[in-house]
Formats: C-alpha cells, structure tokens, sequence
C-alpha cells in the first residue's frame, strides 16, 4: 500500500514540521503571560479567553514543552514547560492532600474540587518528562507524593485498580469506571521508569498491565472493554459493548513499549489481537479519507460511530510505529505515513498548525475548535514516527496540508453515542 500524499506547498519532514513549526506556533500562542496555559484555540486562531485552567491541560502542555526541550536543546521550549511546570505546582496542587484539583482559575482559586485519576496520571506524566529535561529533584518528589495520595484516596482495596475520582463535598457520583485512567497511569509509570530506572514505577507498572489482561480485555476476542461496574464486569448495555479503535491502538504501543523492558509475561499475542481488531473493523478503508480511525464500534466490530476524531489518528499512527519497531511490519509503515499524510490534509490547515477536532466520515468539519490538550497526541506521535519511521519516509513531501480545515458540514454519526460529543481522550 503506498501512502496517498498530494503534493502541497508545505513540503517538509515530520521532524522538521514538528520541531520548526508546531512547537514554535503554540508556544507562542497558548502560554498565558499571567499563568499556564490557554485551554483552547478558536477555529480562526484566536484564543478562547478564560480564566479556567485544567490540570489536565496544563499537565499535557508542560509534558510537550518539555519533551520538545529534549528534542531539540531549544531554551524557549524549556522556558515554556518551566511556566506549565510552575503554574501546575503553585495553582493546581491540593497542598493539604498531595493531589490535584481538576481545575482552578488564573489566580488560583478552585474552581472544581474534584481529584480526577485521570489528571493524576498526566501529572505524573509531566512530572517525568519535566524532570528528565531539567534535572528538577522536586520532580521525584511530587510524584511520589501524588502516587501516594493516589493510594490513600483513589485506589480500590476490593476490586483493585483506582476509582474514577474523589471530591469534597457531596459531588455526583460517575456512573461508570474505565479502563482509559488506568492506561494513561501506565503511561506514566513507564515514564518515570525511563527517568527513574531504579525507582519502582515498572513494578507499578506491572500491576496495571495485569489489571488490563484480567479485567479490562474482553477473553471472548481479545478486545478493549471501555466502561465497568464498580466490580469490573463490563458495564451493562451499550455502554459495555462499546469499542474505541483509537484505545485499541493506545495499548497496542503501550504494550509493545512495556513488552521491551523484558519484563513479565509476553505480551506480543495480546497486543497483537487489538491491533488486528482495530485494523480490521477501526479503520476506514472505503470511504474517503481513507486511511483514518473510526470513533466507536461494538465488540462484534460493528460500527457505532463513523466520526472521526483527530487524537484516534495520532494513536493508529503511534500502533503503526510499535509494529515496526517490534516485529518489522512493513504494511504498518505505510499506513502509518499514510495516516500521517491524510491527517495534515483533512485536519491541519495550510500552514499545518491549527487543526479542527473532529470529521464527519467524509471529511466535513462537525468539531472546529481545537482543544489545546490534543496537543500531547499530535506531538507525541509525530516525535514516535520520526523517532522509528523517520528513514522510512516516502520520496517528496511528508504530508499534505489543505487550503483551509476539512469542510463545514453537520455531524453524520451513526446514532448519538458518546464519543460524538468529543470526550476527552
């Protein structure tokens, strides 16, 4: 298969794009002077002024400038992980608990209580990368008082695995559990294992990997379950059959990354078994943009939600990568440059550094405002493909860019599933 790349006025290398004009852009346009960073940009650039700030957010941003600084030795990138990294330090952290409110204001002030497992992975994600870029001892030392905070208040004695969040105050209760905090921690342990080789984060790891092959996969075919009982049976009716190509493909890498410290059962078959599911039944292959991850199917693979996200393409291309670093799959190469190409061309505009969220299922535009969290996908899965594919790139350009943003046009899901309402990744 040869990847589908028109040529455009914007020929340069996902390296070059990444490090020369993504990283610039954003740096310049999302960090806020008066402290972290903006939550999101308007479909014409503009940011969109509030005083909210997410711990979510400022925790992805700080992970980019910082792996971005480590990249490319650039002082104005680290400067801008340092801002994220002070915000989140002084603003977002719940001094009295050692956790992290999900969000407050400019000023400080709290403006949700509630401690997600959700953004305390990604705060533990940032607090690796942002200490591997600055030698930061601090680091080390907030992370292990947020895992501890995470033990005392959020994991599950009974059932194992952590619950969905803890507030102060009566606060409604989540309906369901999922799998997607737990993913994300494994993400950070394996993280602060790169950072921290002798600290106990592959243990933790371990454990999470063991949460997923118990509970989390479905043992009938091998695929992802998304939302559980308190007990971690699958949730009942739809919610339970529900499948996320883009998920399917997150533990396909994350898997492969684990599977390389040699440690633990094999887990090749497992990863392999998403990775063919989400491929056969996740990816659209009739209709175009060909090349791109659906939002939603059942566990027969059936398809429930024929939008298109932008962060389960930056997933499908970040499984393309593990696939080639792990066993040599060449068709993974070319459908990863191929994702890469068809993603520039229907999602970034013309000088590749706005992006609209979401994509009817032939390309209209149904989400235009791009939330500055989606930043970490794109990021860190263009730094994979250069990372493992960069010599494999196809002769010419390494992407199209549009004239403009997809198309405008209504959504045109199958049915008003969850996922069509954009909820976060």
């Amino acid at each position: 298969m040869q990847p589908d790349i028109e040529s455009r006025s914007l020929l340069i290398t996902s390296g070059t794009w990444l490090d020369d004009v993504l990283v610039p852009w954003w740096r310049k346009h999302i960090v806020d002077p008066h402290g972290g960073y903006f939550e999101a940009l308007a479909g014409d650039g503009t940011v969109n002024v509030d005083a909210r700030r997410t711990t979510l957010n400022q925790a992805r941003l700080t992970y980019v400038f910082s792996h971005a600084a480590i990249r490319t030795g650039d002082a104005l990138s680290l400067r801008a992980a340092a801002h994220g990294f002070d915000f989140l330090k002084r603003r977002c952290r719940d001094a009295a608990t050692g956790g992290w409110f999900r969000a407050v204001d400019v000023a400080g002030g709290i403006v949700d209580p509630v401690h997600d497992a959700y953004d305390h992975a990604f705060v533990l994600f940032a607090l690796a990368w942002y200490g591997r870029a600055t030698g930061d001892a601090s680091c080390r030392s907030l992370a292990g008082q947020t895992w501890a905070f995470m033990l005392a208040h959020l994991a599950d004695p009974v059932h194992g695995g952590f619950v969905e969040e803890v507030g102060i105050g009566p606060q409604p209760r989540p309906r369901f559990r999922r799998q997607n905090p737990h993913m994300h921690l494994l993400e950070a342990c394996l993280a602060w294992h790169a950072t921290d080789p002798d600290g106990p984060w592959l243990e933790r790891s371990a454990a999470i990997v063991d949460l997923f092959q118990r509970k989390f996969r479905d043992a009938a075919n091998g695929t992802l379950i998304e939302y559980f009982a308190d007990d971690w049976t699958p949730a009942p009716g739809a919610d339970g059959l529900l499948r996320e190509p883009g998920h399917h493909f997150e533990w396909t890498w994350l898997l492969l990354q684990y599977q390389r410290h040699g440690s633990g059962p094999e887990l090749t078959s497992l990863a392999d078994a998403l990775w063919q599911f989400g491929l056969a039944h996740g990816v659209d292959r009739d209709m175009a943009p060909r090349d791109l991850a659906f939002d939603g199917v059942d566990a027969s693979g059936t398809l429930i939600a024929d939008t298109k996200l932008l962060w389960p393409q930056t997933e499908l291309i970040k499984a393309c990568t593990a696939r080639v670093e792990s066993v040599g799959d060449a068709s993974a190469c070319a459908l990863g440059w191929s994702t890469y190409a068809q993603m520039h061309k229907h999602y970034f505009d013309a000088a590749g550094v706005r992006w609209v969220n979401q994509l009817t299922r032939d390309g209209r535009t149904c989400q235009p405002v791009a939330p500055a969290r989606i930043l970490y996908h794109v990021f860190l899965a263009v730094t994979e493909l250069d990372r493992v594919m960069g010599a494999t790139a196809p002769p010419g350009p390494s992407f199209a860019a549009s004239p403009g943003i997809g198309q405008d046009g209504a959504a045109n899901a199958l049915g008003h599933h969850r996922l069509s309402t954009g909820e976060l990744p």
